[in-house]
């Protein structure tokens, strides 16, 4: 409760604390679209590779198939 006493005493501290308060609700809005702009980025991904990074294939004339699982 020390804390709260100190900011409506002093009177800057009291205008930072209320303009913070304002202020995150506009973060807010703006970390939900970033969210939903990532969802949709994420989305737009996943059906476009479909699965194309299933396997590795290598251009070096070496099968697969000739190493064995240990």
């Amino acid at each position: 409760m020390r804390p709260l006493r100190v900011i409506n005493v002093n009177q800057n501290l009291k205008i930072a604390v209320s303009t913070l308060s304002v202020a995150l609700g506009e973060i807010f809005q703006v970390i939900i679209v970033f969210a939903i702009f990532l969802f949709v980025f994420g989305i737009i991904c996943v059906n476009y590779f479909k699965g194309s990074f299933f396997r590795c294939v290598l251009n070096t004339g070496i099968n697969p198939g000739d190493f064995q699982n240990e």
